[in-house]
């Protein structure tokens, strides 16, 4: 049998915000900007991870969101880690204090709800 090959694993994490304000307020948080002295995106990155990106998700053609309540606001974290391992570190340690100050600073009022996926990354193709 041949050796089997760790895939680096994509974390991505969907906020769905209510309130355009808070959505604003909410990629602040992520990419450390005034009033926040911390990047939330680096703390992540800091347990292991390897890359992000964020990206503002557009709402799909014809106006649905994929069960998204219509005129919310879709911020997707795309977070790569080197292996399941590392990922799962993160979770079980860096994690649970990071989603705490996320609760605290957005889950009252502006209508927030999360999402989260998995996945290992099976090839990448750039040009």
């Amino acid at each position: 049998m041949g050796e089997r090959t760790e895939h680096p694993v994509m974390y991505a994490v969907t906020a769905e915000i209510d309130d355009p304000v808070v959505a604003s307020r909410y990629l602040d948080w992520l990419t450390g900007r005034p009033p926040f002295e911390h990047s939330h995106v680096k703390q992540v990155l800091a347990w292991g991870g390897t890359g992000a990106e964020i990206v503002w998700l557009d709402a799909e053609p014809g106006g649905g969101t994929s069960g998204a309540v219509p005129g919310a606001t879709r911020i997707e974290c795309r977070y790569e880690f080197p292996s399941r391992a590392a990922l799962e570190r993160y979770l079980a340690e860096g994690a649970p204090p990071l989603r705490a100050e996320g609760k605290r600073l957005f889950l009252d009022g502006g209508g927030l709800r999360m999402s989260r996926r998995i996945g290992e990354i099976r090839a990448k193709i750039t040009p």
